[in-house]
């Protein structure tokens, strides 16, 4: 968003790719691989989210704004509240089914806290393996701050290019972009959040000065090309599905964002679209924890079903969520950000102070 409008468009490709990370972690465990590439969902978030926050934050950052004031402030109160509770989700989802990592509080107590696994090969954040990449959004967010604000188009080119032939050389290595969940791959979401997240902040930048003209059925096409980057088939032939992979990563996703970068004229449309950008980080963080309940719930089941219940299950909630946790503790801790704002403003210094 920039001021009080909203980017309908990305709202809705936002949602789109959440709902393909979810088929894609669903699809696991079933035959049906409707999503067999929604692993490069993640790189499509961090592009929307270097833009956005390009859009929403580069002019308070360049009038002053500071590190842990946006951090704490900003970033914190937006994505902390759902990550603290999928984390409990994710917790109480592995003491059910017996799947309880090997120190559990432990465990729990670091994923809470955002710090990673280090070492043996794990998954970065047992409870809910979808953190990950929330880690390296703050990461990204930090970076943003101290240094990609002061670039100019150059040196944000010039991140892009490095991050670029990172990428490449991680993804020839791992024969795979669906790097970062785990402690051994870790080094690759680097190179994925530093190239897309840079992209979309130039991407911002770009708009800004040159106002993009709006592309007849833009959105139409992102969405189209949004589906056709995570569903198509993967070949299993690692140089060329690495090669699909980064086509979409370097290329197609900036393209794709700048296609439904404009919003779009329906009210009708556009509350739906909103209600899908609302959805998708509940949607994203929440759905790995009710597969896991439910399919110990329903074990017997025929995995495709398991899946279709986890999938409405995981909706629902995160709707619930949004409106009756998310929302309501986020406005609480706004609130309060203000009070304390004004109260600082306020108070008089001790030169202003007659004794």
């Amino acid at each position: 968003m920039t001021g009080n409008a909203r980017f309908n468009g990305l709202d809705w490709l936002r949602g789109v790719a959440a709902i393909a990370v979810m088929i894609f972690h669903y699809q696991i465990a079933d035959s049906s691989h409707w999503a067999p590439r929604g692993y490069l969902a993640v790189d499509f978030f961090f592009a929307l989210s270097g833009m956005v926050m390009g859009a929403a934050y580069e002019k308070r950052l360049s009038a002053g704004l500071r590190l842990p004031d946006f951090m704490l402030k900003v970033r914190l109160p937006r994505l902390y509240p759902l990550l603290l509770l999928s984390t409990c989700a994710g917790c109480a989802a592995a003491y059910l089914a017996h799947q309880l990592p090997a120190s559990p509080d432990l465990s729990f107590l670091s994923q809470i806290l955002l710090i990673p696994a280090v070492s043996g090969g794990r998954t970065l954040y047992p409870y809910d393996i979808a953190t990950w990449s929330i880690l390296f959004e703050l990461f990204a967010n930090a970076c943003h701050v101290l240094f990609l604000r002061r670039m100019g188009t150059a040196g944000l080119t010039g991140v892009m290019a490095a991050s670029a032939v990172m990428l490449v050389l991680c993804g020839h290595h791992f024969g795979t972009l669906d790097l970062g969940a785990r402690t051994t791959t870790a080094v690759g979401a680097v190179a994925r959040v530093g190239y897309s997240y840079t992209a979309g902040v130039l991407i911002w930048r770009f708009h800004k000065e040159h106002r993009l003209p709006r592309i007849p059925g833009g959105l139409a096409i992102a969405t189209a090309g949004l589906i056709a980057c995570l569903t198509c088939p993967l070949t299993h032939r690692s140089a060329i599905d690495l090669a699909m992979d980064m086509g979409a990563v370097i290329f197609g996703f900036p393209a794709l964002i700048i296609a439904g970068l404009k919003s779009v004229d329906s009210l009708r449309a556009n509350s739906i679209f909103s209600w899908m950008g609302e959805i998708s980080y509940p949607l994203y963080l929440l759905h790995d924890p009710v597969h896991v309940w439910l399919s110990k719930q329903l074990g017997a089941t025929p995995s495709a079903q398991i899946a279709l219940a986890s999938a409405i299950t995981a909706i629902c909630l995160s709707w619930v969520s949004l409106v009756f946790y998310d929302i309501p503790i986020r406005t609480a801790l706004q609130a309060s950000i203000r009070r304390r704002q004004n109260l600082h403003r306020e108070k008089p210094s001790p030169s202003t102070i007659k004794l």
